[in-house]
């Protein structure tokens, strides 16, 4: 059963709980700012031809905290935000610090983004969505229609969200996130790490035609190029300070790892 802020709507929300949470069919537009302080705008990110995912949570609802696993799990299974889908939560009730233990506690390492209520703009997001009864899960579609108004109950957990998504022929992809092998003789080095400037990336590990891409934080890939040499100096200075994401790939290998720039 899902968890309502109001305990004097607990009646109602027994025979609601199976039906869709939020009464839009067509996407609201809006802007929220993650714990990481990096900014989202909906419109925006649905342009860019993706499948859009929000987790609308509080931090003191336990179906939230028993399935907030599950969400993490489903969104390393889909690309990690670097596919065809996009995957954020959005908090109700309280400001970053309290969002950002919430995730570190129920979420775990490599979560989706996370807008907190005050401080992140979650609060008039639920609003505009209607939203009575938490955890709601929806998934919209690049031209804005919202396909899936509640994905609930997750009977089966992530495996539920995978029943739905497959049934918009969206498909299980490789996360570029941490480090994902097909080949586990496949592998790089990439040093300094911290760096300012530059980085060498030792590709000696790799066969054929390599490509280097470098993903944002939310997914964004800002630069891809084929490698000629087994040693590559990578440019990072047009990137700001943060945390970045290098995908090595060739043929049906690939290997991702993290790089953090500092300036």
């Amino acid at each position: 059963m899902k968890k309502s802020l109001l305990l004097s709507m607990f009646a109602v929300l027994i025979s609601f709980g199976a039906n869709a949470q939020t009464p839009l069919t067509q996407a609201v537009d809006f802007d929220v700012t993650f714990t990481d302080g990096e900014t989202f705008n909906l419109f925006d990110k649905l342009d860019e031809g993706k499948y859009v995912v929000i987790d609308f949570f509080f931090t003191t609802c336990g179906p939230c905290q028993i399935n907030q696993p599950s969400y993490t799990e489903t969104f390393q299974n889909f690309g990690c935000n670097t596919g065809a889908m996009f995957f954020l939560s959005v908090e109700n009730t309280v400001g970053d610090e309290l969002t950002i233990a919430y995730e570190e506690t129920y979420a775990g390492e490599n979560a989706p983004p996370a807008a907190s209520g005050l401080d992140g703009g979650g609060v008039a997001v639920a609003s505009a969505y209607g939203i009575g009864a938490f955890p709601t899960f929806i998934l919209i579609g690049p031209d804005g229609t919202i396909l899936e108004q509640d994905m609930w109950p997750l009977t089966n957990g992530a495996a539920t969200f995978t029943t739905y998504f497959n049934s918009h022929g969206l498909e299980l992809e490789s996360c570029a996130v941490g480090i994902e092998e097909m080949n586990s003789n496949a592998d790089f080095t990439i040093y300094p790490n911290p760096a300012s400037s530059h980085s060498t990336i030792d590709l000696s590990g790799f066969n054929g035609q390599v490509t280097i891409k470098i993903f944002d934080v939310l997914g964004k890939e800002l630069s891809s190029i084929v490698a000629t040499n087994e040693i590559e100096v990578l440019d990072l200075s047009e990137l700001n300070s943060g945390n970045y994401i290098v995908k090595v790939s060739s043929d049906n290998v690939e290997v991702t790892k993290r790089i953090s720039v500092l300036k």
